[in-house]
């Protein structure tokens, strides 16, 4: 893992396989981290020779904060520094300071949002749109279960305690992941530890949030995506809807739609090597041509 300036912003990145493989670029979702890809995605992506570039959000993870990590007042209006657009910008900064020209574009749910304006705006850099677990960036984006929903907007714990932070990202990694393949709550509980000893900042996440909503609608420019697409999105999704992914994938032209039976908002284990065949061969078929997608 390294660290470079990408559209004013530093950047903590990791590329992985070889030289000579055709990049995915992943792009993780609202708070989350460049660590906190399973390791049986990436390495099935690596597998099958493709060059991984992950990296942090800004506001996430090791890239830098574009103010305080502290949380910020749950009354308070909140504040708008940036928004998907600008995250976008940052991505797209990355390949330039990489110097790699055209990349399968990935995102997860936030990250599947930015995804979506980079294959608009960026075609000439787009190889593929892959959307998972996201949205067009109707109204309101949310609309599973209260528990979840709730669970989502609840303050985050302050940094001295952390077995409340640790106790709370196990919480929402139950309630947000697969009901039919749930990930045990010591692995959680892991995951949990290891993302909160590297990076705690709900400050950020709040600011991610906040850019989120600025952003506003992106129906109509997913109407001008003209890169092949393929959107993902689990039938047990607590966060956003199926239908709202199946809403976002009728915008793009020719996009194709997977519906992944006991997905939640999450990758489980036991449905890695079906994404990741699914999605490779998706790629391998766009980078033929029109004529095989």
């Amino acid at each position: 893992m390294t660290t470079t300036t990408a559209n004013g912003i530093e950047i903590a990145y990791e590329l992985a396989g070889p030289v000579d493989g055709t990049v995915i670029l992943l792009t993780r979702g609202l708070g989350t981290q460049l660590v906190d890809w399973p390791a049986a995605f990436l390495q099935g992506l690596l597998d099958r020779g493709f060059r991984v570039l992950r990296y942090d959000n800004r506001d996430a993870g090791l890239s830098q904060k574009i103010g305080s990590c502290e949380a910020p007042d749950p009354t308070a209006p909140p504040q708008s520094f940036y928004t998907l657009f600008d995250m976008a910008d940052d991505a797209v900064g990355l390949l330039d300071e990489l110097g790699i020209e055209r990349a399968h574009i990935l995102g997860i749910s936030m990250g599947g949002m930015i995804s979506q304006i980079v294959a608009a705006r960026y075609p000439e850099r787009t190889a593929s749109l892959i959307s998972v677990m996201s949205s067009a960036g109707q109204s309101d984006p949310l609309s599973g279960p209260a528990e979840a929903l709730e669970a989502l907007r609840e303050p985050w714990p302050p940094a001295a305690d952390r077995a409340a932070i640790i106790a709370r990202s196990t919480r929402d990694g139950r309630l947000f992941g697969s009901r039919t393949h749930p990930t045990d709550e010591g692995t959680l509980r892991e995951q949990a530890i290891v993302a909160m000893e590297r990076c705690y900042c709900p400050g950020g996440i709040e600011r991610q949030r906040a850019a989120i909503s600025a952003a506003g609608s992106r129906e109509a420019l997913l109407r001008h995506i003209a890169a092949p697409a393929l959107v993902i999105h689990g039938d047990e999704d607590p966060l956003i809807d199926a239908a709202t992914g199946a809403r976002a994938a009728q915008l793009i032209p020719g996009a194709i739609f997977d519906l992944v039976a006991g997905m939640g908002h999450d990758l489980p284990a036991p449905l890695v090597t079906k994404l990741v065949e699914t999605i490779a061969a998706f790629c391998r078929s766009a980078e033929k041509g029109p004529s095989s997608t």
